[in-house]
């Protein structure tokens, strides 16, 4: 407890001190009945310091979960900046978002920022942990156009070309051969049976 005590001052008078403090009823680390003093770096020990005081409380907008006592936040690497004045940014999953870019695999169209990118229904599929799956097949629509060597017929918006039974060989891997009627000129008997064969 504070106490005071009796000092001869320079000017050889008697005088009564302010309020002193024994030495041995104050400690730098966390003591019962004790009083705190700093450290040698004039750092107050944090045990000094309540729990309900030094901690953090998180919670998700909605409510839920709740984390208490929280006296740790650990961020991915680069995701946080130190703002100055005692505030830090944390960037979230809205910060990353924005930075995300689509482009064709030749470059062009590149559009940045995307947060929301469209695909034909029932093509995208949810893996959960934040996986997606897009199937990508005829995209709604045919694009292929056919065309005489004269010209003419061109036909466009095509998806799906038809022949005849036996007319596609898989050549290679994504690569198929249709038999035409340059297959068949030339080939003698084969020429008519796969005449009559089409066209009969």
């Amino acid at each position: 407890m504070p106490r005071k005590v009796l000092e001869i001052t320079a000017a050889g008078e008697i005088a009564r001190t302010p309020d002193m403090v024994e030495s041995s009823e104050v400690a730098t680390v966390p003591t019962t009945n004790a009083i705190p003093r700093a450290n040698a770096n004039g750092q107050i020990d944090a045990g000094w310091i309540p729990d309900s005081v030094r901690t953090v409380n998180l919670q998700e907008q909605d409510g839920a979960p709740v984390l208490t006592n929280i006296a740790t936040i650990i961020v991915g690497n680069g995701d946080l900046t130190y703002v100055g004045a005692g505030i830090a940014r944390i960037k979230t999953a809205s910060d990353s978002s924005a930075n995300l870019t689509v482009r064709e695999i030749d470059g062009s169209p590149s559009v940045t920022p995307v947060s929301v990118i469209e695909v034909p229904n029932g093509s995208l599929t949810d893996l959960g942990d934040g996986t997606v799956r897009l199937t990508v097949s005829g995209g709604g629509g045919g694009s292929l156009t056919i065309t005489d060597a004269s010209g003419t017929p061109t036909v466009t918006g095509i998806a799906t070309i038809k022949v005849g039974d036996g007319d596609v060989v898989e050549e290679e891997t994504g690569t198929v051969r249709i038999y035409t009627r340059a297959d068949a000129v030339g080939a003698g008997v084969g020429a008519v049976l796969y005449l009559w064969r089409n066209f009969v």
